[in-house]
């Protein structure tokens, strides 16, 4: 098995971290574990640094991505389970995933800085062979190059990933099938590896718009309220936004409000997703003011309720999953909206008007595989950059290389 080896370096030489990594990567290679573990084969393995568990998905026994995901945490053991079992919908996954990812890919497609940097201490790589690209995702952010610390965590991962896919093979080991657990994992006691059991951890519990009872009152009694109803949304923009003090690119969200009896839109605004429970509120209180008054009735969709309703009872409104039959109007034909059916619609993306609601429409868009290197069976996508949109069954990736 080629391992790499360290030799004078052409370019800036590789961090010991980076060895470590690479090193790891050429074991996984070469074991190829996805031909006999599938990415619903789920399993956590502790970092003994931070005593966190993350949870790692093996990919490639479809044929098309080969690598290993590595969910991060409590969040990423349930959005994984999500994701595997098909449960997961598109806002599941539209404001990024805490994981890290390390996917093969083809030496032609690395930078030639990342490729001499390889051959330094690589001297008998072959042309044919897959390469490592590194990927960083966070919940609110586009994905980036992997630092120092993150690849410790790979390194980590995918050399416990490699003993537990060894003893599955010799039948010393069985993983979970998605499902509800007990859930294999990897821990550590004394400084050996110790495969125990486990139930799932406790999932956390999500963001919500929160105003105390105080200040509520105090908009209540400022405010009133003008007895209106309106359809209220807080949904993924399909945009990346980049500050010019931070200049990290975020995921962006989209808040719009509309009366309910003309269609008129009365508010909408952009801000990040990862923070949209406190802003939509803001932003919310600040239109009613400037209308004179809180609406009496709103109509939201599950998702939405559960970022904001809490604090729109506080301010006294009444929330609805479907529109009052009230509201309708005498003979109109005009059927109620169903809970959960509430518009989305964002700047750019096509939407149909009808005469109670506003639909998003989603297009998809599909993928091929073509022939790679070493029999593999690589994704061509119809995305810029050589980015396959439709991959959301593990993390939706943009190539990052070894820092050069």
């Amino acid at each position: 098995m080629p391992r790499p080896r360290r030799s004078k370096p052409s370019h800036t030489p590789l961090s010991p971290i980076e060895l470590e990594l690479l090193d790891a990567f050429v074991a996984f290679r070469e074991l190829a574990p996805w031909g006999w573990l599938a990415n619903d084969h789920v399993f956590g393995i502790e970092d003994p640094t931070s005593g966190e568990v993350n949870w790692a998905t093996v990919m490639g026994a479809g044929g098309g991505l080969f690598g290993l995901g590595l969910y991060l945490g409590e969040r990423g053991h349930h959005l994984l389970r999500r994701v595997v079992t098909g449960e997961a919908d598109y806002e599941d996954v539209a404001y990024g995933q805490d994981a890290l990812l390390i996917t093969l890919s083809d030496w032609i497609e690395a930078d030639e800085a990342s490729v001499e940097r390889w051959r330094a201490v690589w001297p008998e790589f072959r042309e044919d062979a897959a390469v490592p690209y590194l990927e960083s995702h966070a919940f609110g952010r586009i994905p980036r190059a992997v630092d120092e610390r993150e690849m410790a965590v790979l390194a980590h991962a995918l050399r416990q990933v490699v003993r537990v896919a060894e003893r599955v093979r010799d039948g010393e080991a069985e993983l979970e099938r998605a499902g509800d657990g007990p859930w294999l994992v990897r821990r550590w006691s004394e400084g050996e590896a110790v495969d125990r059991r486990e139930a799932s951890p406790a999932e956390p519990v999500g963001a919500r718009a929160e105003i105390s009872e105080a200040d509520a009152e105090a908009l209540r009694s400022e405010l009133g309220s003008n007895g209106s109803t309106v359809e209220l949304d807080l949904f993924p923009a399909n945009s990346v936004i980049q500050d010019e003090d931070d200049g990290e690119p975020w995921m962006a969200a989209c808040l719009l409000e509309v009366d309910a009896a003309s269609g008129m839109v009365l508010a909408v605004e952009l801000g990040r997703g990862s923070e949209r429970e406190r802003w939509a509120l803001e932003h919310l209180v600040g239109a009613w003011r400037e209308r004179g008054g809180i609406p009496g009735r709103v109509v939201v969709r599950e998702r939405t309720a559960e970022w904001l309703a809490d604090a729109l009872v506080r301010l006294g409104v009444t929330v609805f999953g479907q529109r009052p039959a009230a509201d309708a109007g005498a003979g109109a034909a005009r059927a109620p909206v169903p809970a959960g059916a509430l518009m989305a619609c964002s700047p750019g993306v096509p939407y149909s008007q009808g005469p109670t609601r506003l639909v998003l429409q989603h297009r998809r868009r599909k993928s091929r595989a073509v022939s790679g290197t070493n029999g593999h069976r690589r994704p061509r996508s119809t995305g810029k950059n050589g980015h396959d949109r439709a991959r959301t069954d593990t993390v939706c990736a943009r190539r990052a290389r070894f820092p050069s």
